[in-house]
């Protein structure tokens, strides 16, 4: 039979358990919304030194959507 302070740390235990896992899923999202927002960057910087959308998807490895998306936010 599980006592009641038994209970309680496993309670606990869940509760650790569901922070650390939010935290987790924070730390991956700011990570990917890093990493896309210096793709945006890059695409811009590159459009503004005069290179082409062909040579930016070719040399960022980016699509045309992202491409677009980067010049709707210059």
């Amino acid at each position: 039979m599980i006592s009641s302070r038994e209970l309680q740390v496993m309670g606990e235990n869940k509760e650790v358990d569901n922070v650390c896992t939010a935290i987790e899923r924070l730390k991956r999202e700011n990570l990917e919304k890093g990493i896309e927002e210096g793709k945006i960057l890059l695409v811009k910087t590159l459009l503004l030194n005069g290179l082409s959308t062909e040579e930016v998807k070719k040399y960022a490895a980016v699509t045309d959507q992202e491409i677009q998306r980067a010049k709707e936010l210059s």
